[in-house]
């Protein structure tokens, strides 16, 4: 393969050697200086993503426990308390579903985790979430499936967007919304 002459190999080895090709200084830092704000983007984005993923993991596991709550209120013939808190205290007041939530038979009626009283199910909290409930602060689930008193949870992540609520109604049952009752916004305060 011949060009002008020459081998085809030797024009392009002549080329390659040349001293004048590549990238100055300036180019190179433009193009770093892109490749940076690309980066930090992608970066931002990627922590939303995480938040989000993490308010819907959460909005869907309580959903699924209050789901359990009302089954086992049926199942046993006797009311089951969600409250917030751990197996280890019982019911914690003040509002603090973000920690967690336990869920327990409970005959008397008296919300609060007795000796012969057993736990039905625990909710571990998620860090960096804020799970709220109205007052009071507990939920009772009846022999006959419904739910006293009826609201919603609210889920809020770091960012101000990411927000779902877990309607629950009368009838016990619980739903997820991207708003909360009355086509409200979630309200993260």
């Amino acid at each position: 393969m011949y060009k002008n002459g020459r081998p085809l190999l030797s024009s392009i080895r002549r080329k390659v050697s040349n001293p004048s090709c590549g990238f100055s200084l300036i180019e190179l830092m433009i193009c770093l200086s892109i490749f940076a704000i690309l980066g930090l983007y992608s970066a931002s984005t990627y922590n939303q993503n995480i938040d989000q993923i993490r308010v819907d993991r959460a909005a869907k596991r309580l959903v699924h426990h209050l789901a359990l709550a009302r089954l086992e209120a049926v199942r046993q013939g006797h009311p089951v308390t969600l409250c917030p808190g751990d197996t280890s205290e019982g019911c914690t007041t003040g509002n603090g579903w973000s920690g967690g939530w336990i869920a327990f038979g409970d005959p008397n009626q008296n919300y609060i985790l007795d000796p012969d009283e057993r736990p039905i199910l625990a909710g571990v909290g998620s860090s960096g979430l804020t799970i709220g409930w109205r007052t009071p602060d507990r939920l009772l689930f009846k022999p006959d499936g419904s739910a006293w008193p009826n609201g919603h949870f609210r889920i809020c992540g770091l960012a101000s967007s990411n927000r779902r609520a877990v309607i629950v109604h009368l009838t016990g049952r619980a739903r997820l919304s991207a708003q909360a009752p009355g086509n409200k916004p979630v309200q993260c305060t």
